[in-house]
């Protein structure tokens, strides 16, 4: 027996290449070889399927037969009631069958309760590939082998008319039940392509009618290597076995006694599931083959670090694209690093809220990227395709981490300063994403497991196409912060050891770069809203202007604003607050008319005679904070 591994890492189409060639061994040899599709949950053996049945739509393969297995009692159940639906004639060809009665007469609890999932919306029934049900192959079947299939077609006929609950009505339903049992045998064993989870094809009933040649095998998150042996030993049919892994799990060749590895499918210490696959008899015939990353000694040493050196770098013999000698450069520029990989260590850095928290900021770092984003998006929008080797308008940055309070505010400052080439996201959310540049910002000064997790880490690290930069705090990588004075601890400790190990190999290929920032970089301006100085510094281009506390405007103040008060009791005339004294149309302050005991009867009255305009239409007040 041969083992395939697919080639290539997260979101590099492995799967797709394993789903084209399991496509062409069924299209080649039919029914000859027969293709197995699994994997562990529901959701994922349907987008499989439905990605197959557009494979075969777009190369127009023919004769081709795919079928999708679910839960054998929902099946066998959702077949008959179809064709026994209660005191009508039977419906074999008739395309829409009503089921009410089967679900109140016929149904055992099993299909009761299936049937009670599938009308509450049942996840493992995609809509998408219905057509591809093991129910709709065994109506197809009866449809074009109506002779075959007699007695069948005479029972549930039978049953149809006779649903009194009686005791042969029961035994008819069993022998109904041993025929569809038999149905669906044959066209499990005449099926070129089987998509199915693991625990069903765990089944007697199934294991016992196919008998595929070949088995392709997609990992997820849920994995667990002991289907995995029980399925090749219930499949002694088996020649080839193809495995398309997600690299969050660092594949089938890393060992996996700690918890925070996530190789679900090995667990037991010390013992990879390469071991497994050599003591099982199986001969790997190609290993993991990246083809996203340019920068070899970078590919290597991801291989060292997560694969034990089974990560083949695709790209080593590929002409190096133009884009690779722009990042090369744009690195030299702005960290005099002469690589397209740079890890930056940032000192007097002060991170803000909780610290480890999602909320956690160290605008300081934040503060010192945005700037060299801005150069670059200048380097971007005054190169051309001629002059940079290939369209600036296709060039995409991102900016990742682990935590919110850096992601929302680099989003904001994005869309404020930069474009749409410009993104920014947690770890969680890049898995399938590929971009040209990427950036990845640590602004906590001490790594916690939330921020130095394995999984997270080797996500964060294989995002990229043409570059790659680092920025951490020097605090995170002293062991003195963690309260361990050696740097033994930083390498063995799960939740250092990453990205450690990132620094000391930027230390080897002399792309680490130590920046002091500026304590004053990250200090927002509360006039001008820019960053660097507080609102009394002399450096504030607003620095000794009176403004408007009504509008915030400079150049006057709030006795001279032309915009409505909003601070005030109601207004009048041009928006200015009433007096409250003399009710005229200006503040009290400024009120000519005498206010105090002194005041002549005859002006106050002469003043309450003036019409005044109490009009206060389109004008909020917020006299009582509403």
């Amino acid at each position: 027996m041969a083992l395939c591994l697919s080639r290539g890492g997260a979101a590099s189409g492995k799967t797709r290449l394993v789903l084209s060639y399991g496509l062409a061994h069924a299209a080649n040899f039919k029914a000859a070889n027969q293709l197995i599709v699994t994997t562990d949950t529901n959701q994922l053996v349907n987008e499989l399927m439905d990605r197959i049945k557009g494979m075969a739509s777009t190369y127009a393969v023919d004769g081709i037969r795919i079928v999708r297995v679910h839960s054998l009692p929902a099946e066998d159940s959702r077949f008959i009631h179809q064709h026994v639906p209660g005191k009508r004639a039977c419906s074999f060809f008739q395309d829409h069958i009503s089921t009410d009665w089967l679900v109140q007469n016929l149904l055992d609890d099993i299909g009761k309760q299936a049937q009670d999932k599938a009308t509450a919306g049942d996840t493992r029934f995609d809509a998408k590939i219905s057509d591809l049900s093991l129910n709709q192959a065994m109506i197809q079947e009866i449809k074009a082998n109506p002779g075959r299939w007699e007695v069948l077609i005479r029972k549930m006929r039978s049953l149809s008319l006779s649903s009194d609950g009686s005791s042969a009505s029961e035994a008819v339903l069993k022998e109904v039940n041993a025929l569809v049992a038999e149905l669906r045998r044959k066209i499990l064993r005449d099926a070129h392509i089987i998509g199915i989870t693991c625990d069903l094809l765990l089944r007697k009933e199934v294991c016992d009618a196919v008998a595929p040649t070949m088995l392709i095998k997609d990992e997820d998150p849920r994995s667990r290597r002991t289907k995995f042996m029980a399925i090749i030993g219930l499949l002694p049919t088996l020649k080839v076995v193809v495995l398309a892994g997600d690299t969050r799990q660092k594949g089938p060749f890393m060992n996996t006694d700690k918890a925070d590895v996530p190789a679900t499918f090995a667990k037991f210490g010390m013992y990879t599931a390469f071991q497994f696959f050599k003591d099982s008899g199986l001969g790997v015939i190609s290993l993991y083959e990246q083809h996203r990353m340019f920068n070899a000694p970078y590919v290597d040493f991801i291989s060292r670090h997560y694969y034990n050196d089974a990560l083949v770098d695709g790209n080593a013999t590929r002409p190096r694209p133009a884009q690779v000698g722009f990042c090369k450069n744009l690195m030299k520029q702005l960290f005099q690093v002469n690589n397209n990989y740079a890890f930056i260590v940032c000192n007097k850095t002060r991170a803000e809220k909780e610290e480890g928290g999602v909320s956690l900021t160290n605008l300081l770092i934040q503060h010192h990227l945005l700037q060299k984003l801005i150069v670059l998006k200048g380097l971007l929008d005054c190169g051309s395709e001629a002059t940079l080797g290939f369209k600036p308008e296709s060039f995409t940055v991102a900016v990742i981490s682990s935590y919110l309070g850096v992601v929302n505010w680099m989003k904001m400052m994005i869309h404020k300063h930069l474009d749409k080439r410009f993104t920014a996201h947690v770890f969680e959310v890049v898995q399938g994403l590929e971009k040209d540049l990427v950036f990845r910002v640590n602004p906590n000064t001490r790594l916690t497991p939330f921020a130095g997790a394995a999984k997270d880490n080797l996500v964060a690290d294989t995002r990229w196409r043409y570059g790659y930069c680092i920025l951490a705090t020097s605090e995170s990588l002293d062991s003195n912060t963690y309260g361990k004075p050696t740097e033994y601890y930083m390498t063995v400790s799960p939740t250092t050891r990453n990205v450690y190990g990132q620094y000391q190999f930027a230390c080897i290929v002399d792309s680490m770069r130590e920046v002091d920032l500026d304590a004053d970089a990250g200090v927002e301006c509360r006039k001008c809203g820019g960053y660097g100085h507080e609102a009394d510094n002399e450096s504030c281009p607003f620095h000794g202007r009176a403004s408007c506390f009504n509008c915030g405007a400079f150049g006057h103040t709030h006795d001279k604003c032309k915009d409505p008060i909003i601070s005030a009791a109601p207004a009048q005339g041009k928006g200015k607050r009433g007096c409250f004294h003399c009710h005229g149309d200006h503040d009290k302050i400024d009120c000519p008319h005498p206010w105090d005991d002194t005041v002549e009867t005859g002006m106050l009255e002469k003043v309450a005679q003036e019409p005044v305009n109490w009009d206060t239409t389109g004008v909020k007040d917020t006299s009582f904070g509403w």
